[in-house]
């Protein structure tokens, strides 16, 4: 099935005039934020007929970032003069292709696709062509919108992109008459998928709904690329009637193949003019329409053959479209993904419909149809750069998996992963995360679990090996529980381990180096079924206290003992005849500088998760969901940008493994689903 879709750029018809302006113009009134900031003006030629680059607050934003350089936007669109000079050092080259070789390099179906394709000629040159009927919008629009993202900036020539250095992958699905077909975006779409960009931008619009081209879209969504489309144009008549369509009345696609109640995959962009007024054209809505930028007398880069008269000029204008809305939306994106690579797509759209500015008062018969209102790319950068520093969360498996450490954001989703063991040991990985190096980011400590030797790792924090250890004799097999932290005031962490099992509960504290500082018993010696183990300042001096716990077949009794293994305070978890071992974490609840206490079962009960003072005294208790399993893995920590604490529990042994994200009164924030969705070996989690 093919649905035609068009070009969303118009052409207004009036002269082109470069103007050469020394005094760079103040531009628009945007509240106290901006009285103090910085703006950075880059050399480029006719930077004075970009106006709209300070309406939505480009300079400003440019003091804080200018280049996303790393991040690759794919322009599905009419083609790209990749020879253009002032685009030419942005074009996106495939690293997997040989040049003019003939051979597909990279198995991906296209033969020397070293900078993009032609999916209406199915070639290798995505530029335009003249093949057939074409138009000077048709061939232009694709170059236009390549400007408008990532025309070189600073380079004393030309024009200025909103992201000055970035890397444009080309992709052609509209002939010279700027039509193309629902199939091409497919392929198009798949493409971009397949070959890393981070961005799609599609400047098209068409009237029909493709379940394929939808399919595809929520593909890439679920990728964590992000998508902008846009809002489309309906020609106002010769009176400047507005004729535009209300997209939650009249849906137009791709804008609208934002995947349904509760879904948004894409960012539906619309026009103003340069007095936030919706354009005439600009279609709007509730639905679909996320937010507007300026779109009316655009002068952009152009596609040039200097023997087609038409076609003999580098730049040139007054260019008018949602088309030309979209681009600016996506190299915002890109400024904010080459900021914070470890920002999610739906993180990325948050910000930048939450930092638009209202224009709902120039727009009174709009309101509530104009998404969050007209981009302002300097608030999203400062909003983006203001950010805390993102928590993630280290996660590995407890048993019957090869023993890969995976660093994810609070939605699952894989910043990298890396082996703490050798790929064959199957035994489980115990963790803790410190950092020793006051450098603001926590690193790792891995353990074996059982079956492996008592074997403590140490990574920095892109996973790479820094240290090792053995904390028992070599021939203990039994696992070991890990723990870090400063117990001993001297302002770096210590490493605390205990046995998982098979082994008297002897708790070690441990330098950086493995030096032994410490051991002592924290049950009766007989006891072999492990030390579940977490640190707490328990009376806010600074120091952390050790808490212990017993594993399978010992009491549910909490014990707190200090540095020199002297025991603080003990209490029952749970009624005293349970014996499926006690899991505790610690964390600073209600920011008095003391940590509360919190246990969940280790097996044969469900997951009950209570907190505790520190004198040991219940404060809160709640049921995790947790599908009929028994028995849970936990951790605790700050792992988005708010004040509050979260309680992370994880699948225990024998059950359907989950990672689900509570606030400390019980309610869900988020789960996913780590490693393949058959693994039932437990999952161990740390914050990083």
């Amino acid at each position: 099935m093919s649905f035609c879709f068009r070009k969303t750029l118009g052409l207004i018809n009036l002269v082109i005039i470069v103007i050469f302006i020394l005094a760079v113009k103040s531009g628009y009134a945007r509240g106290e934020d901006f009285l103090y900031q910085i703006s950075l003006y880059p050399s480029d030629t006719y930077l004075e007929s970009q106006d709209y680059l300070d309406q939505v607050a480009a300079p400003e934003a440019w003091g804080i970032i200018h280049d996303s350089p790393e991040v690759v936007v794919a322009v599905i669109d009419s083609g790209v003069d990749i020879e253009h000079p002032d685009l030419y050092e942005n074009i996106w080259h495939n690293p997997d292709e040989i040049p003019k070789d003939g051979v597909d390099n990279d198995n991906n179906g296209y033969i020397d696709d070293t900078a993009g394709w032609d999916f209406v000629l199915n070639i290798a040159d995505p530029r335009p062509k003249f093949a057939g009927q074409y138009s000077k919008l048709g061939i232009n629009h694709g170059t236009i919108v390549a400007g408008v993202i990532g025309a070189v900036g600073n380079n004393n020539f030309g024009l200025t992109g909103v992201s000055w250095k970035i890397k444009i992958m080309p992709l052609r699905v509209m002939d010279g008459e700027g039509v193309g077909s629902t199939n091409l975006a497919y392929l198009a779409i798949k493409y971009a998928i397949d070959k890393g960009a981070d961005i799609i931008n599609l400047s098209i619009i068409g009237g029909a709904f493709d379940p394929l081209l939808s399919q595809v879209i929520e593909e890439a969504y679920q990728q964590g690329i992000v998508i902008v489309a846009s809002a489309g144009n309906e020609m106002s008549g010769e009176s400047g009637e507005d004729l535009s369509l209300d997209l939650a009345e009249q849906p137009q696609y791709p804008v609208c193949h934002d995947g349904g109640q509760g879904h948004n995959y894409i960012l539906g962009v619309g026009s103003v003019n340069d007095q936030d007024v919706k354009s005439n054209f600009s279609n709007y809505g509730l639905k679909c329409l996320d937010l507007f930028a300026p779109a009316e007398g655009f002068y952009s880069a152009l596609f040039f053959s200097p023997v087609m008269p038409e076609f003999n000029q580098y730049f040139g204008g007054y260019w008018s479209g949602t088309s030309l809305a979209t681009p600016q939306v996506s190299a915002t994106a890109a400024l904010a993904k080459a900021l914070r690579p470890d920002l999610t797509n739906q993180e990325i759209y948050d910000l930048i419909i939450s930092s638009s500015d209202n224009i709902d008062g120039q727009n009174p018969f709009y309101e509530g149809g104009l998404g969050g209102g007209r981009l302002n790319i300097y608030k999203v950068i400062k909003a983006v750069a203001g950010l805390a520093d993102q928590v993630n969360l280290v996660i590995s498996p407890a048993s019957q998996h090869l023993p890969a450490v995976q660093v994810v954001n609070r939605l699952g989703q894989k910043n990298f992963e890396f082996l703490a063991y050798n790929e064959n040991f199957l035994g489980g990985v115990s963790l803790a995360a410190a950092d020793w190096d006051a450098d603001g980011q926590k690193e790792i400590i891995t353990a074996a679990g059982a079956g492996g030797g008592p074997h403590i790792r140490l990574f920095d924090a892109n996973g790479q090996l820094v240290g090792q250890f053995f904390a028992y004799n070599f021939d203990f097999t039994g696992g070991v529980n890990v723990a870090a932290g400063d117990v001993d005031g001297d302002g770096q962490p210590e490493i605390i381990t205990a046995p998982q099992g098979n082994l008297q509960p002897q708790v070690k504290i441990f330098d950086l180096q493995g030096n032994l500082e410490k051991d002592f018993l924290a049950f009766d010696i007989n006891f072999n079924g492990g030390v579940n183990l977490a640190l707490s300042d328990v009376n806010a001096d600074g120091i952390k206290e050790i808490v212990a716990a017993a594993g399978p077949g010992g009491s549910p009794l909490v014990k707190i003992f200090n540095q020199q293994g002297f025991l603080l305070k003990q209490f029952f978890a749970y009624e005293p005849e349970f014996g499926g071992g006690v899991k505790v974490s610690a964390a600073d609840l209600h920011s008095d500088l003391r940590t509360e206490i919190i246990t969940t079962p280790q097996s044969g009960k469900d997951c009950q998760v209570k907190i505790f003072s520190p004198a040991g005294d219940i404060e809160q208790r709640w049921s995790a969901p947790a599908d009929g399993q028994l028995g849970c893995n936990q951790a605790v920590g700050n792992i988005d940008d708010d004040e509050l604490t979260e309680i992370i529990i994880s699948s225990a042994k024998n059950s359907e493994t989950a990672v689900k994200i509570f606030d400390q009164y019980g309610n869900l924030e988020n789960s996913f689903t780590p490693f393949a969705d058959d693994f039932k070996g437990g999952v161990n989690a740390a914050l990083k």
